[in-house]
């Protein structure tokens, strides 16, 4: 399974505190309203839409580091800390290595992004200042929310190229198929059915497979087929709701339909498979960038384009004049949040 860092930073930057953070939940809409971050409206704390709130600028605890000639103190340190050690596969036994090294990435970022906005004059409607402030009470929370907001801006004209959303599903190894089901287990998916129903389920799927077989030197008609019999005859009530297929990674599907799509090349279909749940004839698909990944919760493209984000803000961060402290090399996060 790949390390949450690869998506966390880009998604917090996008989606912005409210999912990593969890603010004070509302009735209201949990998105923040669209539209560009240009109306030069300040917020009412300040008449610099940049001030970092008192959490930031006021000195508790030590210095950590220092960005360009910014106090980066404990008290934003560890609240980066704490958010990704609940996320921690094993909470008993962190890696605080990773922690740390996420936690000071997170900030940076989150800097480097405020100096951007800044040099391009950006600051929020009425409307997302009004938004923030009602659904989110920390003024840091509010504060990371505003850059994130930004960071949707800056980053709304980014879109990835063909050769960006083919390696999105090479790094994921993700696969797109559809099958034709006839099920030898009943409804509870464990109990199996008689064995005169599970002969007969795969006398079904032979016949299906045998008459695709006969057709399969002309693509188009064997697809328009496939596609026929699966309407017809398929007992996977998926197939209704996802005529176009399904797009996964591995380890969130069954593993024999897993591994026999993975065997097949694209448009080829499978013998008659016993996935557990049923006699399959799968028929493997070429990716879609824009069909949601069962295992990931978002499409190739918007992934690719979350990652191009991410290695934008990251190449912004490292520009970042930094001074670390003496301790920081010894830092032991585990002291520091308990």
């Amino acid at each position: 399974m790949k390390r949450i860092s690869t998506l966390l930073l880009s998604l917090l930057l996008i989606a912005g505190s409210a999912a990593a953070c969890s603010p004070k939940e509302t009735a209201e809409t949990t998105q923040p309203p669209a539209g560009d971050a240009t109306a030069a409206i300040p917020s009412p704390e300040s008449t610099d839409p940049f001030e970092l709130p008192d959490y930031v600028t006021e000195p508790e605890g030590e210095v950590v580091f220092t960005l360009a000639g910014e106090d980066i103190h404990e008290k934003e340190f560890k609240y980066w800390a704490r958010s990704l050690l609940s996320q921690e596969p094993d909470p008993d036994n962190p890696d605080w290595d990773y922690i740390k090294s996420e936690s000071e990435t997170s900030i940076r970022m989150y800097h480097a992004v405020a100096a951007k906005a800044k040099e391009q004059n950006l600051s929020l409607s009425e409307e997302q200042t009004e938004y923030i402030q009602k659904n989110i009470t920390s003024p840091y929370e509010q504060w990371l929310m505003e850059i994130s907001i930004y960071f949707q801006t800056i980053i709304s004209e980014i879109e990835p190229t063909d050769e960006d959303i083919a390696a999105a599903g090479t790094e994921f190894e993700v696969l797109r198929a559809k099958h034709i089901l006839f099920k030898t287990k009943e409804a509870d998916r464990t109990t199996p059915l008689s064995d005169e129903l599970i002969a007969e389920a795969l006398k079904q799927a032979t016949d299906v497979y045998d008459e695709l077989l006969a057709v399969a030197d002309d693509q188009a008609v064997m697809l328009e087929l496939y596609d026929t019999r699966m309407r017809e005859l398929s007992q996977d009530g998926g197939s209704v709701s996802n005529p176009d297929g399904y797009q996964w990674v591995p380890g969130t599907m069954r593993e024999a339909f897993t591994t026999t799509t993975q065997a097949l090349a694209e448009y080829e279909f499978s013998e008659p498979t016993d996935i557990e749940d049923g006699y399959s004839v799968i028929l493997r698909l070429p990716l879609d960038p824009d069909m949601e990944i069962i295992g990931i919760g978002t499409t190739l493209r918007g992934y690719a384009q979350s990652k191009a984000s991410q290695d934008m803000a990251l190449a912004w961060a490292a520009e970042i004049e930094t001074d670390y402290a003496p301790e920081y090399a010894d830092l032991d996060v585990s002291a520091l949040l308990s």
